[in-house]
């Protein structure tokens, strides 16, 4: 009975020091910064999300998560306001365990510029009423993103991209590109654009009027919807293509 006791007490202390391990450790910190109108956000592992509201100053919180408590001191994040502009830059140790940052961003609504760009997770993009331009990147991960922009860019190599937006002016440009996954664009009825969407493994779905059209095939279809003001570039190699309204 004791040796099985013994033996439950050695699983249960293993059991709990794995656990332990898995949730491994965080640390978190939030900062305000006045007076900005661009932001530039540059991630390694973890994901960026970042929110539109009505306040006048920005609003950042990262939270840095390592395996082990020593390492989270290793991990820096570095944040450079420059007048109107804030740089945020992260930096892992390439020895650190399970190192990774996440951000949640607050901005005002209407905003100059967006640039936010991560190696492995996910750009999230919500409740943007107005930005000049907005540029996201994901290495492996996928990009969601609900907006009202002029110029409009979404790259990823591995993951999804998904943008919803609410309006874009007729000097505006939409770019998404990816290399295995899929595009699925869902803008204004009244959307005027010279379209150019192609996929090389995949499917293209365009659900607007053409005035013209100058290429049409399942994978490959370019031509112009309206008076063609927008200019629309969609690829993908692997994966479907799909634009429309909501």
């Amino acid at each position: 009975m004791k040796k099985n006791y013994k033996t439950i007490s050695i699983m249960f202390f293993l059991l709990m020091s794995f656990l332990m391990l898995s949730a491994g450790e965080s640390k978190q910190e939030t900062l305000k910064f006045e007076r900005i109108k661009e932001l530039e956000v540059s991630n390694i592992t973890g994901r960026i999300n970042i929110t539109g509201w009505d306040k006048d100053f920005v609003e950042v919180t990262y939270t840095k998560k390592a395996q082990y408590e020593d390492d989270l001191e290793d991990i820096d994040v570095d944040i450079d306001q420059r007048g109107d502009a804030l740089h945020i830059v992260t930096d892992l140790p390439w020895r650190c365990k399970k190192c990774e940052v996440d951000y949640d961003i607050f901005v005002p609504e209407k905003f100059n510029l967006i640039e936010a760009k991560t190696v492995t997770g996910s750009v999230d993009v919500q409740k943007i009423h107005f930005v000049d331009e907005i540029t996201t990147h994901s290495t492996t991960g996928s990009i969601n993103a609900e907006i009202s922009a002029r110029i409009i860019e979404a790259n990823v190599v591995t993951g999804s991209i998904k943008l919803y937006i609410q309006d874009i002016p007729k000097d505006g440009e939409i770019t998404a590109e990816a290399v295995t996954g899929g595009i699925k664009i869902y803008a204004p009825a009244d959307l005027s654009a010279d379209v150019d969407a192609s996929a090389v493994t995949g499917g293209v779905d365009i659900d607007y009027e053409f005035n013209k059209v100058r290429v049409k095939k399942r994978s490959k279809i370019r031509g112009t919807i309206g008076n063609g003001d927008v200019m629309c570039n969609l690829s993908t190699v692997t994966g479907s293509i799909y634009l429309g309204t909501k």
